[in-house]
């Protein structure tokens, strides 16, 4: 009988971005100040840029002390209309989360990164996202960001 190999994969075998506390990015809505997202961004030091959504949430959900942490997909669509990227539900393997604020709006610290993620990613057409930039949701959706919270059946 032949020994089992294990190799540990690592996120698709990519390098390691860690967020410093010192990004910022554009705000898309209102329903947060811009004091609270600097203060959740600062507090984003050492989290990885594309990854760890849920951690970030957390860490966002601690500062504002408001809303409840929602798992689901998320998807972006390109600003040419013509692709998209995102995360469906299909936990452990790939999901989203965010703060639901209240009926219609969220608080999305994760964003950047998955709209980052996006605009590096490729496939044999070309980018998975193009005119887009890594923007913070605070406030309601736009008609390219589609959040899908899941829902037990």
């Amino acid at each position: 009988m032949k020994p089992i190999t294990t190799v540990k994969l690592d996120k698709f075998d990519e390098e390691r971005e860690i967020l410093t506390g010192e990004e910022r990015y554009p705000i898309i809505g209102d329903a947060v100040s811009e004091e609270n997202i600097d203060e959740i961004l600062t507090n984003y030091k050492g989290f990885e840029k594309y990854w760890q959504c849920i951690p970030k949430a957390e860490k966002a959900l601690e500062i504002l002390n408001q809303g409840i942490i929602v798992y689901g997909a998320l998807m972006i669509t390109s600003g040419d209309y013509k692709s998209e990227y995102g995360y469906y539900f299909n936990p452990p393997y790939e999901l989203h989360s965010w703060i639901q604020l209240n009926e219609t709006e969220i608080f999305d610290g994760a964003l950047p990164g998955v709209i980052a993620k996006g605009l590096i990613t490729y496939d044999h057409i070309g980018p998975s996202l193009i005119d887009r930039e890594p923007v913070i949701l605070a406030g309601e959706p736009l008609d390219w960001m589609r959040y899908h919270p899941y829902e037990r059946r």
